[in-house]
C-alpha cells in the first residue's frame, strides 16, 4: 500500500518515526509529510492566510516533507507532492492519549480525520506519556495488521479508527477493546501571573486530569490496560432534537 505517514508532535519525532519504519519494514511504500514544529492541540486548524513552505528531508532511508503548518494542511498538501494516490493515512504516533474529550482537541486525531473527509481510509494512533520504543514499535505492529481488513472493509467517508495504549510493558497490555468515547471531560484550570510590564497572563496547569469515565468507553479501558479502538464519525443531524424551534 503507498501510505501517508503524519503527526501533529513534528516530522522528528520519535513515534512517526518508528511507525514509518514498521510501515516500510512491513513491506509499504511510505511518505511522511509532517509539521516542521509541535502542532499538539490544533485539532483541525487549517492555514488560509499563510505560505505553507515546504522542506524534504530523509529519515533512515524514508523520504518526507515537513510542512510549515497544521497537521490538518499536511495531510492537504501531500495529495499534491506525489502523483501516486494515497491508499491509507497513519497519524501518529502520538506522545499522549487522544481518547475521551482529547479526540475534539488533538491534531494527531484532525489529521486522521481530515484525511477521512478527504475519501482517505485512516486511523490515528496514540499511546501514554513516556513509552518505550518497544511500546511504540509494539503498538506501530498492531496497526499495521489492521491495514488489510480495513481495506477489505472500508470505513464510511468522515470515519475514521482511533486506537490509544497504555504506556505498559507489553506483556501487562490484558488485550484489545472495541469502546465509545468517553464522555468525561478534563479536570483543569489556569495559573494566573504577571509580567514583567504588569499584566496579567494566563498559563495552563500541567496537572490536568479527566472526570470519572463509565464503563465501557475508552478512558475506561486505558485505565485498565487494555489498548482501546473506537470509531470516530462525522457530523451528525441534530435537527430533531428541538425541531419545534420553528
Amino acid at each position: 500500500m503507498h501510505l501517508l505517514i503524519t503527526n501533529d508532535d513534528g516530522f522528528d519525532s520519535v513515534g512517526i518515526q518508528t511507525l514509518a519504519q514498521v510501515c516500510k519494514n512491513a513491506g509499504h511504500d511510505v511518505l511522511i509529510v509532517a509539521p516542521a514544529t509541535q502542532q499538539s492541540a490544533t485539532s483541525q486548524c487549517l492555514s488560509i492566510s499563510k505560505p505553507l513552505m515546504s522542506k524534504p528531508f530523509t529519515i533512515n532511508g524514508i523520504n518526507g516533507f515537513a510542512i510549515e503548518g497544521s497537521p490538518v494542511d499536511c495531510v492537504r498538501v501531500a495529495q499534491h507532492l506525489t502523483d501516486k494516490k494515497f491508499d491509507f493515512c497513519l497519524a501518529g504516533i502520538n506522545d499522549g492519549l487522544n481518547a475521551g474529550a482529547a479526540i475534539y482537541y488533538s491534531g494527531t486525531d484532525g489529521a486522521a480525520r481530515e484525511a477521512s473527509m478527504n475519501y482517505m481510509q485512516s486511523l490515528a494512533l496514540s499511546i501514554d506519556r513516556h513509552a518505550t520504543e518497544d511500546m511504540l514499535t509494539n503498538l506501530a505492529k498492531i496497526a499495521v495488521s489492521k491495514l488489510d481488513y480495513l481495506s477489505k472493509n472500508p470505513m464510511p467517508r468522515m470515519c475514521f479508527l482511533n486506537i490509544n495504549a497504555p504506556a505498559i510493558a507489553i506483556d501487562k497490555i490484558k488485550g484489545e477493546k472495541l469502546a465509545v468515547i468517553s464522555p468525561a471531560f478534563f479536570i483543569d484550570g489556569y495559573e494566573k501571573r504577571l509580567s514583567p510590564f504588569g499584566r496579567d497572563y494566563f498559563w495552563m496547569r500541567a496537572d490536568s486530569s479527566f472526570e470519572e469515565s463509565p464503563e465501557g468507553s475508552d478512558l475506561y479501558y486505558l485505565d485498565r490496560g487494555y489498548i482501546s479502538y473506537t470509531f470516530v464519525g462525522g457530523f451528525m443531524d441534530h435537527n430533531n432534537t428541538n425541531k419545534n424551534i420553528i
